[in-house]
């Protein structure tokens, strides 16, 4: 005959296999041989639970508990049952007392820190599972309870607007060994931050961070180009305001110097577009510190050459030349030498069919500069054509992208995919949501160079997405950003808005989905592009518009105002002459304000900022209008900052959806820099929004 401890052990296998009647019969048959076993008694209710009597469960529990009034594994299964049966107070207690007599009880721990959440107490459950966890080390179960308990209140901080508060988590966060997750969230909160944060808790410095996330591939590294530049200034020995006269040689030799020694700058440099004027000046000087050297046959400092030269790259050469003087000595270098290829590359002469030096120290710049263009040349040659229809505006647009392909870097903030009636959930009733298949077509019309269409390749579980653009150079650049990162659920098609008849050869059916992203304003007739894009549309379809704010871009308003009265024109010439005339007007200027736009410091930003052949803006009101005249539904706005839907919330709080454009266009008069990227707005058809048959 098994002893009771054997019939124990198969009673509990049989419950961890959830074979549930033979592990109540086994706990029966203990309980026969010992009527109060503690163990028998609490194990049993719990059975009895999972087979849906509760109530039955709890009594056997409290009957465990008269046997053994200690039994903190009890206590926090009655606790379990307590709150199962709705009596909220009574579990909390009992799951505290199972805490009390096992003060690093993991099971009891995250339970009660669950219910505290739910009670919309994040913070006390915080701590409460930090406390157990240090009593719990080998808890892994707790660990990364804790962990995502902790990532999730980060996010909620974040879509409050309260950054500042989620750094000591960060820090938390970053502390142990910090996986994508971490990582995205490192981002979104220093992007956040309006300065750089003092993170103790990490031995080796923010700096060291910055630095490993620059080696991270699913972030977007432009969001830590202004804390990266903060922690070089904090690196540096003297204030980089205070760096005085940048014709000095002995200074910028100095400045060289310092620089090469913080690691940061080279990550800094080569991959985002350093956006700032004062660093740029001192970019511009350092670079013909660096060139005169270079003439004389000395390369002082090899990686920050080589950093400063990719910088440039990416700036397309939007600084201003180097010395006539200095071009001319530097015209006498080897064109295959390491000097004659670095002065090529930082003045902007480096041509894909010509040779270059293959030293090892350029091979990071000649993937930049001469293996990537040539690769995306390739595959844009390969790429199938709707062709572009004869409007005047689509002409002209056209031949902008295929000279400025925009944007200059693709990064993506590659999160975690879902499911679009995940990513939706909140935006759209049941009934639309369940017409939603799960594996959307989308169609993201205007792709760019990929940073869209990879991003919603990406971030849509199953989604298969038809990316066009008018400009093949740009759709070059997209194919093999999809190509190096391994997106593989993207097809590209040179294809006009206004023309997408040919579309159904290529991809069948109309599209669940259509994301079109600062597009639509720039054609001559939005309307007739919005016309197009919903002929393509299924009937629970959705779009996802991107439309610039008039109010918003009062900054660029009054650039585009300069370039009539100045005669601004839009080649590279004429692009560098306007960003030295803006960036020499007074603070007060209200064109001044696009030195702090990123897409300021390209030749390529800075014309599609505000040297663009067209562009039409709106306001929430006029919004409303547009929506009405073509039946559409708005279904919210995505906003990119937290501050933006915070205030709404608080003036409206009765309306948790967020759908009033009325309201908007009066909240955006009070604050006109609410959308002064662009309008981010959901809409749908009314009759699928509103579930009419």
């Amino acid at each position: 005959m098994p002893s009771v401890t054997e019939l124990l052990q198969t009673a509990a296998a049989h419950h961890r296999a959830g074979a549930l009647p033979e592990a109540a019969r086994a706990y029966l048959a203990v309980l026969e041989r010992e009527p109060e076993h503690p163990d028998a008694l609490q194990l049993l209710g719990m059975v009895a639970h999972r087979m849906g009597r509760t109530a039955e469960g709890l009594e056997l529990v409290e009957r465990a508990l008269r046997a053994d009034k200690r039994h903190e594994v009890a206590h926090a299964n009655r606790g379990l049952l307590l709150l199962a049966l709705g009596h909220e107070a009574e579990g909390e207690r009992a799951l505290r007392r199972a805490l009390r007599l096992r003060p690093g009880f993991g099971r009891a721990a995250l339970s009660l820190g669950e219910l505290l959440t739910k009670r919309g107490q994040p913070d006390e459950a915080l701590r409460l599972l930090a406390a157990v966890a240090a009593k719990a080390p080998e808890d892994a179960l707790l660990r990364a309870a804790l962990h995502t308990l902790r990532q999730v209140r980060v996010r909620t901080l974040l879509s409050e607007g309260r950054a500042a508060e989620a750094v000591p988590l960060l820090s938390l966060l970053l502390a142990g060994e910090p996986a994508r997750e971490t990582w995205l969230l490192f981002v979104d909160v220093l992007a956040q931050l309006p300065r750089l944060p003092d993170l103790p808790d990490l031995t080796e410095g923010l700096g060291l961070a910055l630095h490993e996330a620059f080696t991270q591939p699913h972030l977007d590294l432009q969001r830590l180009e202004r804390p990266a530049r903060a922690a070089v200034e904090g690196a540096l020995p003297t204030p980089a305001e205070g760096l005085g006269d940048l014709d000095d040689p002995e200074l910028l030799a100095f400045l060289a110097r310092r620089l090469d020694d913080v690691p940061l700058v080279h990550p800094w440099l080569r991959r985002t577009v350093v956006a700032s004027p004062g660093w740029e000046r001192r970019l511009v000087a350092l670079r013909d510190h660096l060139l005169g050297s270079l003439a004389e046959g000395v390369v002082p400092y090899p990686e920050l050459f080589v950093s400063i030269a990719m910088q440039a790259w990416i700036t397309e050469g939007a600084w201003p030349a180097p010395p006539e003087a200095l071009r001319e000595a530097l015209a006498e270098l080897d064109p295959e030498s390491l000097e004659g290829t670095l002065a090529r590359s930082l003045l902007g002469s480096l041509d894909p069919s010509e040779p270059a030096c293959d030293d090892p120290l350029l091979e990071e710049l000649l993937e930049q500069q001469l293996g990537e263009p040539r690769r995306a040349t390739a595959l844009a040659e390969e790429l199938p054509s709707l062709g572009i229809s004869d409007d005047a505006v689509s002409q002209a647009v056209a031949a902008q992208y295929e000279a400025n392909p925009y944007p200059r870097l693709v990064h993506v903030h590659q999160r975690p995919a879902r499911p679009l009636r995940e990513l939706l959930r909140g935006r759209l009733g049941a009934d639309h949501l369940a017409r939603l298949p799960e594996a959307p077509r989308v169609l993201v019309a205007g792709c760019g160079t990929g940073q869209h269409p990879l991003s919603t390749a990406t971030r849509i579980a199953g989604a298969r997405v038809t990316a066009v653009d008018l400009s093949r150079a740009s759709l070059g650049r997209a194919a093999r950003e999809a190509e190096r990162r391994g997106v593989r659920n993207v097809r590209f098609v040179q294809a006009d808005i206004l023309a997408l008849d040919g579309l159904g050869a290529l991809e069948p059916g109309p599209f669940d989905l259509i994301e079109s992203g600062g597009v639509l304003h720039h054609l001559a007739d939005p309307e007739a592009g919005l016309r197009s894009l919903l002929a393509h549309l299924a009937p629970h379809g959705l779009l996802r518009l991107g439309l610039y704010s008039e109010r918003g871009r009062a900054d660029v308003i009054a650039a585009r105002e300069l370039a009539r009265e100045r005669g601004w024109t839009d080649d590279a010439a004429g692009i560098r002459r306007a960003r030295q005339e803006i960036l020499a007007l007074p603070e007060d200027h209200p064109a001044r304000g696009l030195v702090h736009s990123f897409d300021f410091y390209s030749l390529s930003g800075a014309r599609d900022l505000f040297l663009h052949a067209c562009e039409h803006r709106y306001t929430p009101a006029g919004l409303a209008e547009l929506l009405e005249r073509h039946d559409l539904a708005f279904l919210g706005f995505e906003h990119g900052q937290a501050s933006v839907a915070r205030r709404y919330r608080e003036r409206w709080p009765e309306d948790p959806a967020q759908r009033d454009l009325a309201r908007w266009e009066e909240l955006e008069r009070e604050h006109p820099r609410s959308f002064s990227g662009m309008f981010q707005l959901w809409c749908a058809p009314r009759r699928a929004a509103t579930g009419a048959s």
